[in-house]
């Protein structure tokens, strides 16, 4: 079934705020059976891949563990393509902080695998240091299904 899908990145942001290591301290989900190689439930952020639909909306959620998000907060996120694909309808993507959404064109005609840099910038509100990360996991995106227009 071609629904929305939401991606969840769960951060331990103190670790790596502190200079953890980015592969060690992030994880994907997403409600749509996204996989990690080999089908396990856990592996390097930048080997997660989505199934995403064109003419869909997918949404990013940004989530801070073990740490009270009082402490820390997503100053600004953005997702984009690196494979030269421009797989959204619209740029830049709606951003509020810990979440972002844009709609897949419809006009991808065939499934495609794409890799894209999701970057976050967060804000360490007692000292206000900020400190940028990236990742880039892919979306495995399948064409809108083809729909005939009627003409009266």
């Amino acid at each position: 079934m071609r629904k929305n899908v939401i991606i969840n990145l769960s951060v331990q942001i103190q670790d790596l705020f502190d200079g953890g290591i980015l592969d060690d301290l992030c994880e994907f989900k997403d409600d749509n059976g996204g996989t990690y190689p080999g089908g396990v439930n856990r592996g390097r952020p930048e080997e997660f891949t989505s199934k995403v639909y064109g003419a869909h909306k997918v949404t990013w959620k940004i989530d801070f563990e073990g740490v009270n998000s009082q402490f820390y907060r997503v100053i600004e996120s953005e997702i984009t393509a690196t494979d030269g694909y421009e797989i959204f309808t619209d740029y830049p993507l709606e951003s509020n902080g810990n979440n972002i959404s844009g709609t897949l064109n419809q006009s991808i005609g065939q499934a495609v695998d794409v890799k894209y840099d999701i970057s976050f910038t967060v804000r360490r509100n007692q000292t206000r240091e900020e400190k940028t990360f990236k990742i880039d996991p892919k979306l495995k995106i399948n064409p809108a299904p083809f729909v005939e227009e009627e003409h009266q």
